[in-house]
């Protein structure tokens, strides 16, 4: 990840592609903890979120924890 994260200037979308390809830790336990990460997310006020919006923002999540991207507050 870090090889990626130092070239995301010189090669942005391949960059972007393989740091979301090799965050992806090798844990069986891993999927089921996204997937009732991503279910906590689609509450009755918020049915409406589409899968993509839902997907993207359990991304970002993962790219912020990993410190591939800082989201600034």
């Amino acid at each position: 990840i870090q090889y990626w994260l130092l070239r995301r200037r010189q090669y942005p979308r391949l960059s972007r592609m393989a740091i979301d390809l090799f965050s992806v830790p090798a844990m069986s336990s891993e999927p089921e903890r996204i997937f009732s990460l991503a279910g906590q997310m689609v509450t009755p006020p918020r049915k409406r979120l589409q899968a993509d919006i839902v997907g993207a923002a359990r991304c970002i999540s993962s790219w912020e924890k990993s410190g591939a991207i800082e989201i600034s507050k």
